[in-house]
């Protein structure tokens, strides 16, 4: 079994672990300014969305790889939006445009991901 797939799913489960107790306070208080654990969440799930992209990218049936690249995808817009949405809360230019910045992260791994494959569109992930 690929060393890929369990790493992609323990690094994006353990940026959404550290980013929705956040979400769920920033939800809680409306006046409360957003922290650093969404910044470190987007960080850690934007390398564990890249590299399950990357292994969703090299499975064999198109079926297959067009519904992981979807579900991919779908999570790292959700991650982004979520740290988008509470990042605008907070009071100084700077760190909105910090967390805007952070917010696209999850989102371009996966454009990456995507667009690396059509690239090389006849290379599987696991040839060089």
């Amino acid at each position: 079994m690929l060393m890929e797939r369990p790493l992609a799913f323990a690094m994006t489960g353990i940026s959404l672990a550290i980013m929705i107790p956040e979400c769920n306070a920033l939800m809680e208080k409306p006046n409360q300014v957003p922290g650093a654990a969404l910044l470190v969440g987007a960080a850690i799930g934007a390398i564990g969305i890249y590299v399950g992209s990357s292994t969703a990218r090299s499975y064999s049936k198109t079926l297959g790889r067009n519904i992981r690249l979807t579900l991919w995808g779908l999570l790292g817009l959700g991650m982004g939006i979520g740290i988008v949405y509470f990042g605008l809360r907070a009071p100084e230019h700077w760190q909105k445009v910090l967390f805007l910045a952070a917010g696209c992260l999850p989102f371009l791994a996966y454009i990456g991901a995507v667009f690396r494959g059509l690239r090389n569109p006849f290379k599987t992930g696991d040839s060089p």
